[in-house]
């Protein structure tokens, strides 16, 4: 079972299709294609830490509902614009900074890209989103999970460990499953 990262979906927002050259030509077309796509990824009881801006409006909790995944926010500037609709929409759990462990190895999960983190010193890494992959920035172990640079869905944990390593494209290739 793989553990899953994305971000800066913005769900049911029609601006964010111009502002970040978002290739669909409807707001719905969007939300079906995002739908789609974590869909496509993320199975029924796998988890997804989602990294903040999951969308606006009423709307969002219908939307959620239809994700798959155990799903938890790191939040996000908009989530805490939105309120209650993206706060209280069933995640299994809501914060605002997360260290995440796997196998002895530290991430830190953040909405906002962190110059400095915990432990990077260390070796852990850093993932968040905001940025839209707009960083000119490169930092060994910083690592965008956002929409924009992970536009074919959220990105494995293996894949994503690889990619902050590395310090890969800002638009990586693919961050998904093979099977």
């Amino acid at each position: 079972m793989s553990i899953w990262f994305w971000s800066d979906t913005h769900f049911h927002h029609r601006s964010i299709i111009d502002f970040c050259s978002r290739p669909f030509s409807s707001v719905e077309e969007m939300n079906e294609a995002i739908v789609e796509r974590w869909n496509a990824r993320v199975r029924k009881k796998e988890e997804i830490f989602f990294l903040g801006d999951f969308g606006f409006g009423k709307e969002v909790a219908t939307t959620f509902q239809r994700l798959n995944g155990r799903k938890h926010l790191i939040v996000g500037n908009h989530d805490l614009k939105q309120g209650k609709a993206v706060l209280n929409a069933g995640w299994d759990s809501v914060e605002q900074i997360k260290v995440f462990k796997d196998n002895g190895r530290r991430v830190v999960l953040c909405h906002y890209p962190i110059e400095s983190w915990p432990s990077a010193h260390k070796g852990a890494l850093h993932f968040h989103g905001h940025s839209h992959g707009s960083l000119k920035r490169r930092i060994p172990g910083r690592l965008d999970v956002g929409f924009e640079p992970y536009s074919n869905g959220p990105v494995a944990l293996e894949n994503a460990i690889k990619d902050a390593q590395e310090m890969g494209p800002n638009v990586p290739q693919d961050g998904g499953r093979e099977d």
